[in-house]
């Protein structure tokens, strides 16, 4: 009799605790207020671009569900929001000035009987001279904050943080074997195991079939006998769209057949044992490496060069050619792609090739580099080098 009614007394209770679970599982949420273009999710950004024009767009404040009576927020910049973003990110934004944004308002107003505030503007203005120069890359982080009403602020959807992403658009030499570039890095016989090398392309001719126009050596380094750092378009045994480069004896080609006539962004990050491709910021290929340890080769009179082989037969536009001494991350290059801080840790050498005349090309990394063209090359103003309109 005890065993049966104990077991009636544990049934009863696992019934109300059930019943309780499926309340609480079923309960409806708590009303809450977050910026819309976040869409409820953590760590949301939004790339603005910015070219000689100011640029806009809005901001509203939504809510989970319908409110029944008035609420407002106010709307700020948030500087510890973008130090946290820039951790999470491993990126280094800078604070966009006050004097390069305007809001409409600083106050977004939900009225009741509705789930949306109406749009405040956010107008950003073309970036100045002094800060497009400095390779410094901005962002403007807004958080909302509750100013009336009962309907809370969602933590995770409380911050937007807008990327100013600039337009750069600057004179471009056009590259052959006849105008090949040869260079030095203002530090001599520099040595390093892991390096990084950018440059931004456009080539007039590729070969589309295996072995036609091999050889179009982009970019090679001089470092010691037996690590190479050798980057060509094509090879006896492969198509002219494919990029290869070869270094510890090792080769590795592209997975993308690159188009002619056609800006791309193009990394090699070599950490020592493992060489990895990035085409316009996206992992393209890796390969394991054995492992070496390189230095600049002080026996000859240049570090590197650019199209110097007769195989070139393309004419080549470049721009932000840089090389590094350190492993870049995919979210360094993907956010440096087409600008970057000189004074970034590991950088040994880098051109812009803007100069928008001339044979001599300069180096923006201070660290008193310098490069020529063997003969003058021809300029083309105004390029817009990420290929957009």
């Amino acid at each position: 009799m005890k065993k049966t009614l104990y077991s009636f007394v544990c049934l009863c209770f696992g019934l109300a605790m059930f019943s309780a679970c499926q309340k609480a599982e079923y309960s409806p949420l708590d009303n809450r207020a977050f910026i819309a273009q976040t869409s409820t999710k953590p760590n949301s950004s939004a790339k603005l671009t910015v070219g000689n024009d100011a640029v806009s767009t809005g901001i509203n404040v939504r809510l989970s569900q319908i409110t029944e009576a008035d609420a407002t927020y106010t709307i700020a910049v948030d500087a510890a929001a973008l130090e946290k973003f820039n951790q999470i990110n491993e990126t280094s934004y800078v604070l966009l000035p006050e004097s390069q944004f305007t809001l409409s308002s600083a106050s977004l107003k939900v009225n009741a009987g509705e789930a949306v505030s109406e749009s405040v503007d956010l107008t950003v203005s073309p970036l100045t001279e002094e800060m497009a120069n400095s390779g410094a890359k901005y962002a403007l982080p807004l958080t909302i904050s509750l100013t009336s009403g009962d309907v809370d602020v969602l933590d995770a959807g409380k911050t937007m943080v807008y990327v100013i992403d600039r337009v750069v658009i600057q004179p471009v030499p056009v590259i052959n074997y006849g105008s090949y570039v040869l260079g030095k890095f203002g530090t001599p016989a520099v040595e390093f195991d892991a390096w990084t090398w950018e440059c931004n392309v456009n080539m007039s001719l590729l070969g589309t079939s295996v072995g036609r126009y091999n050889n179009q050596a982009i970019t090679s380094v001089a470092v010691s006998q037996g690590t190479e750092i050798y980057i060509r378009f094509g090879d006896a045994p492969i198509r002219g769209d494919i990029l290869q480069v070869k270094t510890q004896g090792s080769q590795m080609e592209s997975k993308t057949q690159f188009a002619m006539n056609t800006w791309y962004h193009i990394a090699l990050v070599c950490t020592g044992t493992e060489i990895s491709l990035y085409v316009n910021g996206e992992l393209d290929n890796t390969k394991t490496l054995p492992g070496a340890h390189y230095q600049l080769n002080t026996k000859g009179a240049d570090d590197f060069s650019i199209a110097a082989t007769n195989y070139f037969v393309a004419k080549a536009m470049v721009s932000e050619w840089r090389f590094w001494t350190v492993a870049r991350s995919q979210a360094e290059i993907q956010n440096n792609m087409y600008s970057c801080d000189p004074s970034s840790a590991g950088l040994l050498g880098y051109f812009k090739f803007n100069e928008g005349e001339g044979k001599d090309y300069r180096d923006s990394s201070g660290k008193g580099g310098s490069a020529y063209s063997v003969s003058l090359p021809t300029w083309i103003q105004n390029v817009r080098i990420d290929g957009k309109e």
